[in-house]
């Protein structure tokens, strides 16, 4: 099959530094990692509100230009996002149908089919702790409960000294990060409160998730977003989950590097490079390699580590759940945003 090269020129690659809260439709790459193909190392491809075409690549987002040949129009003039991304995969032999009648070049076996579910339980290769400054995200979300109650808003409370827990999300490879929603809500919805209540049956447990995820206190319903799109694609129950997550957490915040952060607070002289190098020194060797930085200006806003699957394996004992023995060593980690000198936001409004 001659593939199709034109239909995207490279122009420019970018920090992974723009929220995707403006993808209008995007489309994972089923040949992801398949040897011979082009952009097998392009996890997905979407479209922004920009009328951009970008793809992902390796935790980088690439900004290319779009075959205009390639557009399909609706009737009032509007792109048609979803065919759209179909011509171009099409065009290029990154469609399912191609994969598999291409297994040969792999190494597969015929037989063997190419996996391209990512709302299916248990398909996990991979899991990723997200952990958020919470002073920081509250400057782009003031109007949420837990970012303009008094209650949340002292400098003795646990979120101003203390990072604060966004998620623990199993991870399929060829999936990019659209692995999710395997129970039966299967959509994505802004409000996180319209999801079905999520039961936490070990009372200790509920009451430490309300600490560390201000949301669930403040009954804004993160932890609902958390287990329908996330919890429901791994094996453990809801109170099992969220322990997992919240000893990951405690582990972290117990690190040196947590510490730099405490002591760099309302401060602007912490550079990038001591904040990775407390990642080494709390979690090992390289450790930092498998971490990723995510900035909204000069402020840090959050922190996400890729670990192995084990973290949430039913069969991993407790003592275990730790970010040094369940790092993952094969994932590579990146910086969005982040400049050389770095702010540590203090609670409360500025």
């Amino acid at each position: 099959m001659k593939l199709i090269f034109a239909a995207f020129l490279f122009v420019s690659t970018l920090a992974f530094a723009q929220s995707q809260s403006d993808v209008l439709m995007e489309v994972a790459n089923e040949c992801f990692a398949v040897k011979g193909k082009p952009f097998s190392t392009y996890q997905k491809f979407y479209f922004k509100a920009d009328g951009i075409a970008y793809g992902l690549k390796n935790g980088q987002e690439v900004k290319l230009k779009y075959d205009e040949s390639l557009k399909k129009i609706n009737a009032d003039g509007s792109i048609n996002y979803v065919e759209s991304l179909q011509n171009f995969k099409t065009a290029n032999g990154i469609s399912p149908d191609v994969c598999k009648a291409d297994s040969s070049q792999t190494g597969a076996t015929p037989s063997q089919p190419v996996q391209t579910s990512c709302n299916t339980l248990s398909e996990m290769d991979s899991v990723v702790l997200a952990m958020s400054w919470q002073p920081a995200f509250c400057e782009g979300k003031g109007s949420k409960p837990e970012c303009r109650l008094s209650q949340f808003l002292s400098p003795d409370s646990y979120q101003a000294k203390n990072f604060t827990l966004h998620g623990l999300w199993p991870n399929k490879n060829s999936c990019g990060q659209n692995y999710g929603f395997c129970g039966d809500v299967k959509s994505n919805s802004k409000d996180f409160c319209e999801y079905p209540d999520v039961a936490i049956t070990n009372h200790n447990i509920e009451k430490a998730l309300e600490k560390v995820m201000p949301s669930r206190a403040a009954g804004s319903c993160l932890e609902r977003h958390e287990w329908h799109k996330h919890g429901t694609c791994q094996t453990l129950d809801t109170s099992k989950y969220f322990d997992r997550a919240i000893r990951l957490l405690k582990n972290f915040n117990q690190s040196k590097t947590a510490a730099l952060v405490r002591k760099n607070i309302k401060k602007t002289t912490l550079k990038k490079a001591d904040l990775l190098k407390s990642l080494d020194d709390s979690f090992g060797k390289d450790a930092s390699k498998r971490f990723v930085l995510i900035c909204s200006g000069t402020m840090l806003t959050e922190i996400q580590v890729n670990l192995t699957a084990s973290a949430l394996d039913p069969k991993t004992e407790d003592s275990k759940v730790t970010i040094k023995a369940l790092l993952n060593k094969s994932a590579t980690g990146y910086v969005r945003g982040c400049k050389d000198q770095i702010t540590i936001d203090p609670i409360g409004p500025n």
